[in-house]
């Protein structure tokens, strides 16, 4: 592959993730609402996805390496699609089990998101040293346009179906796993910085006791 399509990669899968947080955001409201969920609980269900990112994003950092960062990111697509997925048949379910399917959905996506932004972003830190800034600048910019773009792909999604307006979201982001997985290659290993300070021999007097 290319030089640049490991950017490319990274770029668009935040396009899509990002587009998948908006898009439910002019109907999701309505359904719930339909269903008798109060406006309160639906709060709670969108404030679980910055809940999931605040609790999973320490540990994923930490154990990023252990895991491998090829692997975190493409398993946070794949934690994407499956939220997506949780959610499709909501507007058939009952109450109860809207509130549950939509907890789990929206925490589930939150570690998607976790997964993609600390994983983009050790990518950019050792195979763009010197380019950093300019990566995190464009990882917002994709950051931006997917939100913009989600409620546009919603609503010409429900001209066909609720359940194709997520099922086709997470089909999209399902498939791109395998087309990032070749398009990011192999990532660049951490060089660990060895310290060379000399060791240096402590003469200790013995002590006298008078």
């Amino acid at each position: 592959m290319g030089k640049y399509s490991k950017q490319f990669a990274i770029f668009i899968g935040l396009l899509l993730t990002y587009s998948s947080h908006t898009f439910i955001d002019l109907f999701f409201p309505q359904v719930a609402e339909n269903k008798g969920i109060s406006l309160s609980l639906i709060g709670v269900a969108f404030a679980l996805n910055p809940i999931a990112n605040i609790i999973v994003s320490p540990i994923i950092g930490k154990y990023l390496i252990t895991l491998g960062r090829k692997r975190v990111h493409l398993a946070s697509y794949l934690f994407t699609s499956l939220a997506l997925f949780i959610l499709s048949p909501i507007d058939q379910l009952s109450k109860n089990s809207v509130i549950a399917l939509s907890f789990i959905s929206r925490f589930i996506g939150g570690i998607g998101n976790s997964c993609l932004l600390v994983s983009s972003t050790t990518v950019f830190v050792s195979d763009y040293p010197e380019r950093v800034q300019v990566m995190i600048g464009r990882m917002e910019a994709s950051i931006g346009i997917g939100l913009m773009l989600g409620p546009i792909l919603g609503t010409a999604l429900m001209q066909i179906s609720f359940l194709a307006t997520f099922c086709i979201e997470a089909g999209m982001i399902f498939i791109f796993v395998f087309i990032a997985s070749k398009m990011l290659g192999v990532l660049k290993e951490y060089k660990k910085q060895e310290d060379n300070l000399e060791k240096k021999k402590l003469l200790v007097k013995p002590v006298k006791y008078i």
